[in-house]
């Protein structure tokens, strides 16, 4: 599964127009990450390849966090991003004439950032960071994080681990949900995890 550009724009873009054409970077990225997460545990995939790490405000897409910081090397894709949206201190904003190019995301994939809008797009960034804590792939690792590790590498394997009682409390409690937003039956994240180590399989075959 190679990287498009034009996707990561695109979900960009679904996620600031919801927010009203601009949206906070640090939101942007936990909303990205929580979107992938649920259409990997759904479908064995994720919307958009790359690499995660978790950092102390909580996992993130390594190349969404480039273009959203204009790390961009490319001519041609500064040139995407440039036509795309502009940065206002820690803000995305839209460029006036950007639309949601629907025709790039497959159904499940429009569904997935959907659901990710209803369940978390209420939560402020700060909210959205301890949200992402809870969950084992960033919760089993965030030791590792000090003056000499500003990140680690995160396993999306673990992605397919369900919440522990004491964080499940946690989101309920804290947050109001009535269930965890990720839950799924054990035969879809059996099939769905098999999916997922198949498809890694043959990137690196």
């Amino acid at each position: 599964m190679r990287f498009n550009l034009k996707k990561v724009l695109g979900i960009i873009t679904w996620f600031a127009l919801k927010e009203g054409g601009e949206i906070d970077k640090v939101k942007l990225l936990k909303l990205v990450y929580l979107a992938d997460r649920l259409h990997l545990r759904d479908y064995g995939r994720r919307i958009i390849p790359g690499k995660y790490y978790g950092m102390r405000m909580g996992p993130v897409h390594s190349e969404v966090k480039d273009i959203v910081d204009s790390n961009i090397y490319d001519d041609s894709e500064k040139q995407l991003v440039d036509e795309s949206f502009t940065k206002v201190n820690h803000d995305i904003r839209l460029l006036k004439d950007k639309h949601f190019e629907k025709a790039l995301f497959s159904k499940s994939e429009i569904d997935a950032l959907e659901k990710t809008w209803n369940n978390f797009g209420c939560f402020s960034n700060w909210d959205l960071k301890d949200i992402t804590h809870l969950y084992p792939e960033w919760k089993k690792k965030e030791n590792e994080l000090n003056e000499d590790c500003t990140r680690f590498s995160i396993d999306l394997e673990e992605c397919f681990d369900d919440l522990s009682q004491a964080e499940l409390k946690e989101l309920k409690e804290k947050y109001g949900f009535n269930e965890d937003p990720f839950a799924q039956t054990p035969e879809v994240l059996e099939y769905s995890k098999e999916q997922y180590l198949y498809e890694k399989m043959l990137d690196i075959l």
